[in-house]
């Protein structure tokens, strides 16, 4: 009887040996998907061959000689440099970021009239908000003036709305909510105005997708900074702070349904 045990434990031994090494050879014999390949990039300064290397700066441009690269310098440094203040922020580095955002500026001077005063403008507003988070205010004030110019010029409305909001924020800020009520609330109209005109509508003259919806979160954002700053300064209409609020939650959540980003 001991000797029939022991021989149905072998086999049960040899029977589960036999199935892992089956179990194992279908695996190491399965067959793998073919490994994906990486997706080529062409060089950025428009000469069609597929980049190699990339800039050593903002690490977002590719290029495919030195060649290529020094030919496209003028037009890539504004890029550059702002793509590296972005990556500052980022890091948590707005000191650093403000400086490179400045130079974005500088650079853009060498561009043709209606690329740079585009690039200026979002230079500016970025530069704004490094120079605010620092608490270099008077820095930050003179960025944003200087961001709503450039945004009127290059046709930015958003950009412009925004900028109006960072000085307000900058003005409660150093002199108390009160004093920014009326800015948030002249952010907000220059909104409404610039979405009356055709920055928030679809069709032929309407802004891209992506400026609409951040020309709508601008104004929304005015709206719930000039809310939260009429709740905090004694005597101030409550009742039309809170519809203010109201409509700025109404909007957000509209925005992403009627303005999607592009």
């Amino acid at each position: 009887m001991g000797s029939m045990k022991q021989a149905f434990l072998a086999a049960g031994a040899a029977a589960l040996a036999a199935a892992w090494w089956y179990y194992r050879r279908g695996k190491k014999t399965a067959s793998k998907p073919p490994p994906k390949k990486p997706k080529r990039q062409l060089c950025a300064c428009g000469c069609g061959k597929v980049a190699s290397m990339r800039c050593g700066r903002c690490k977002t441009a590719r290029y495919a000689t030195r060649e290529c690269q020094a030919s496209h310098a003028r037009a890539h440094a504004p890029v550059c440099y702002f793509d590296s203040g972005v990556q500052a922020m980022d890091a948590g580095e707005p000191r650093k970021a403000a400086k490179l955002f400045e130079t974005s500026v500088e650079k853009a001077d060498k561009l043709p009239q209606e690329e740079r005063v585009k690039r200026r403008s979002a230079a500016y507003l970025a530069q704004g908000r490094a120079r605010q988070m620092v608490k270099e205010f008077d820095a930050a004030l003179a960025a944003y003036a200087s961001g709503v110019k450039s945004a009127r010029a290059a046709n930015v409305p958003a950009d412009a709305v925004e900028c109006m909001v960072g000085a307000a924020n900058v003005v409660r800020a150093t002199d108390g909510a009160a004093a920014a009520i009326e800015l948030f609330a002249a952010a907000a109209a220059r909104a409404d105005e610039a979405i009356a005109s055709g920055g928030a509508r679809r069709g032929p003259g309407a802004l891209p997708g992506a400026e609409a919806t951040r020309l709508v979160a601008a104004r929304a954002s005015a709206w719930a900074n000039q809310a939260t700053s009429m709740l905090a300064t004694p005597g101030s209409d409550a009742r039309r702070a809170k519809a203010l609020l109201k409509r700025a939650l109404d909007a957000r959540e509209a925005m992403a349904k009627y303005y999607p980003t592009s």
